[in-house]
């Protein structure tokens, strides 16, 4: 039995389609329209688990989160969360960070790194430089600085939440149906998962749940 069809069996989660995969995880649409995520990544899980069942509006909504250690001793972290759609490679998203990317750099001649979302949010003088800088290098684009705005107030939103950061890669932001600017992939410090759901597979659960390392490659791609 692979992850997602224990998943299925335990939960009920029917997988519809693959929707990408990364460095760490897989994600699904199930076929009641919300996503499923399976990753290695602790911290990831952690986070989620912070924030299930609490709205926010323009973080992804998280719904359960839960952990599985397979019969290997392997543990892969799973989590059920809203579905945001994303365009891919060539969407506005990803033409958006490029912009906000450049507009950082010629500012405060520093490279973009993982504490520029954190010096965004925190002051007002670098949020309002950047809009100046976006209104005039790109002819006043009506879309491109409302989106800068809502960007500003989802990393305030991110940084509500203790020991959170956002990983603002293209493919981890969308737009909810009613237009927001919404990230669902979230970042946090490695530590206990005391308080996830904790589904360990003992030897008679092991016998029900046979995971091969190959069965691991094909449902985890680029994970293993």
């Amino acid at each position: 039995m692979t992850i997602t069809e224990y998943l299925e069996k335990k939960f009920g989660f029917v997988v519809e389609k693959e929707l990408g995969s990364g460095f760490y995880g897989v994600a699904y649409l199930l076929k009641d329209g919300r996503v499923l995520k399976i990753t290695k990544d602790k911290s990831e899980a952690v986070v989620a688990n912070k924030i299930v069942g609490k709205e926010f509006e323009h973080i992804a909504n998280i719904y359960k989160v839960g952990s599985i250690k397979t019969e290997t001793d392997r543990i892969f972290y799973w989590i059920l969360l809203e579905y945001v759609p994303y365009n891919g490679d060539n969407s506005f998203i990803s033409k958006f960070l490029k912009v906000v990317f450049t507009a950082y750099k010629e500012i405060t001649g520093d490279l973009p790194d993982d504490g520029m979302e954190e010096h965004i949010a925190d002051y007002a003088a670098l949020n309002s430089e950047i809009y100046e800088y976006i209104k005039t290098n790109y002819n006043g684009n009506q879309k491109l600085l409302d989106t800068f705005y809502q960007y500003t107030v989802m990393l305030s939103e991110v940084f509500t939440i203790n020991q959170a950061y956002p990983d603002t890669h293209f493919g981890n932001i969308g737009f909810k149906p009613n237009g927001n600017l919404c990230i669902f992939d979230l970042m946090g410090d490695d530590y206990d998962t005391d308080s996830l759901s904790h589904y360990s597979m003992n030897e008679n659960k092991a016998k029900k749940l046979i995971i091969t390392e190959n069965q691991m490659d094909i449902i985890l791609k680029a994970i293993s």
